[in-house]
């Protein structure tokens, strides 16, 4: 079986020349490969230096094509549509050769590839939807990209993506995959061993990209109103990078909380931090449903992230993690404090829950998934 993946994952050369891309997106589609004889990927190939979270495809049956590159602000914008006869060439070229597609929405290129799947390409097809099929904030393209699959796509066609939303047969919730089997025994069998965060202190993380968006500058204002109340924190983990370190650095310098910038960390190195920290703050602005927060409730971190999406869905308001209702800091600064608030009982009695949810997000549950409900095999 070949699977063809259109999509919009930023790939790269490395200093060896050697294709790297998306750390996450590469690690799902290394592991989709134990169910396919090839994957064909067409993505777009960037020239400029690649971010430290890249990775390399792991499988040899995964074959890189590379597509332009388009998109950005402003005029830039338009380049979609100047890229658009050359990758959808390359795109009707390979697609021919699968057995199935998989194009993963929402993303620029989607105004012209759903549209050419629906009417050009009779072969079978499913869209990964991977953002917040709720938000009323999206730019205009991907709200057109919804409204198709809504009301122009076969109805054999699948559509998998974060949540419960809408009632039709061929829209399927997928938990979004991060863990290996091994990765989700090492967290099962390592949690007895972390440290009581009641008596040496809370150790907090915050993983991803140093931006407004992800809400990192909000966990810092939030730890400077709270630190008044003697906080029982003992440090606080902020793994990533972006351009927001600067001012983040200057916010970290006015606590009397340790605060540590990791900078971009390999999955192993993220795992340990995650082992050692007893909460994931995440005041995102809007996610789908971020893999970070698998990860975390996989090592034993309470997840303490803003409402939105299908998080509700997943994690119960102070049972098994702490909703943010706005990604405001005074509103974050309330939900780490009532996570401090919880005794022995109920922040083990969470550990363990997640630790049990988190068996959803493996690689192999999600291949059994798509086996089953997409791919019928």
């Amino acid at each position: 079986m070949t699977i063809c993946i259109i999509s919009h994952t930023e790939h790269y050369k490395d200093n060896n020349g050697n294709i790297v891309g998306w750390g996450p997106t590469v690690r799902e589609i290394s592991h989709l490969s134990a169910i396919a004889d090839q994957i064909i990927h067409l993505a777009p190939l960037y020239t400029k230096k690649a971010p430290s979270a890249s990775l390399s495809y792991t499988d040899k049956r995964v074959q890189f094509i590379p597509l332009k590159p388009s998109g950005g602000k402003g005029l830039k914008k338009l380049s979609v549509l100047f890229t658009a006869f050359h990758n959808l060439n390359l795109i009707h070229q390979y697609t021919k050769k699968a057995d199935h597609i998989q194009f993963r929405s929402p993303t620029g290129m989607g105004i012209y590839v759903l549209p050419y799947l629906r009417f050009f390409r009779n072969k079978k097809y499913w869209v990964k939807y991977a953002g917040n099929w709720i938000d009323e904030n999206i730019p205009l393209g991907n709200k057109l990209q919804k409204l198709f699959l809504l009301n122009f796509i076969s109805s054999h066609t699948k559509v998998t993506y974060n949540g419960h939303w809408v009632k039709k047969l061929n829209f399927l919730s997928f938990e979004n995959p991060c863990l290996t089997e091994e990765e989700y025994q090492i967290g099962k069998e390592k949690i007895p061993q972390k440290e009581d965060p009641f008596i040496k202190g809370w150790q907090i993380c915050f993983v991803g990209s140093l931006t407004e968006h992800k809400g990192v500058h909000l966990l810092l204002q939030a730890l400077e109103k709270l630190e008044n109340n003697k906080i029982n924190i003992e440090k606080v983990h902020i793994i990533g990078d972006g351009p927001l370190m600067k001012q983040l650095k200057s916010q970290a310098n006015r606590l009397n909380i340790s605060v540590v910038f990791h900078g971009y960390l390999k999955k192993g190195e993220v795992n340990k931090v995650l082992f050692e920290s007893h909460a994931l703050v995440l005041p995102s602005k809007s996610e789908g449903f971020p893999k970070v927060v698998s990860e975390a409730m996989n090592f034993g971190c309470i997840p303490v992230v803003t409402d939105i999406s299908c998080i509700k869905q997943y994690i119960r308001n102070d049972y098994n993690g702490i909703l943010i209702k706005q990604p405001k800091y005074e509103e974050v600064a309330l939900g780490i404090e009532t996570l401090l608030y919880w005794d022995m009982k109920r922040y083990t009695n969470a550990v363990l829950y997640n630790s049990n949810l988190a068996g959803l997000y493996t690689y192999s549950v999600y291949n059994k998934m798509l086996q089953e409900k997409v791919l019928y095999v």
